[in-house]
């Protein structure tokens, strides 16, 4: 993860510290909830919320998420939905939650607050020629470079492929160990 990208996230974090339950988000999917975890039950963060709709009480989990690099992170820009969330959430079904984190972010935020400091940073990962796309996604896998996806295809098709070669790569080193390391 760059730099810039943290203290967007403080702000972002800063302005959500008082709240202290969950807010409904108005989504009308029926997905099944994914639990975002990693955030403090003191500020009520540590709640059941849509896979695609993760919102602005979901922000400590992300900030925390990001700093502990520990799972893939997902963070889509600019769509509430994602044709191939419940593809990504179907394919970890069993598994520890803590693999993956998928968050959603309105690209239509004002410049001028927390949230949309963050999708400006977002927006450094992306090449001028995608400068605009909606959506777009980025994907941070921890200990490599950030991927970047615009469009529905590069953001939902193509990050369940890879997160699917991530998965296999992890299981087989976890039957495989290596000897004497």
């Amino acid at each position: 993860m760059t730099t810039p990208i943290r203290p967007a996230l403080f702000v972002l974090i800063a302005t959500i510290a008082g709240l202290t339950s969950c807010a409904s988000s108005g989504s009308t999917n029926n997905a099944t909830p994914t639990t975002i975890t990693g955030g403090s039950d003191t500020v009520g963060l540590s709640c059941p919320v849509k896979v695609e709709e993760a919102n602005l009480q979901s922000a400590l989990a992300l900030w925390n998420d990001m700093n502990g690099r520990n799972r893939p992170i997902l963070m889509i820009v600019g769509e509430t939905w994602c044709p191939s969330c419940r593809e990504l959430e179907k394919f970890w079904n069993g598994e520890n939650p803590k693999y993956i984190g998928v968050y959603s972010l309105d690209g239509s935020a004002d410049s001028q607050t927390a949230l949309g400091r963050l999708v400006r940073e977002l927006y450094l990962h992306l090449s001028v020629n995608q400068k605009g796309a909606i959506p777009f996604c980025t994907l941070f896998i921890p200990g490599k470079k950030p991927l970047t996806g615009i469009g529905y295809t590069e953001c939902g098709e193509s990050v369940l492929r890879f997160l699917q070669q991530e998965k296999g790569r992890k299981d087989r080193r976890e039957k495989n160990p290596k000897v004497g390391t």
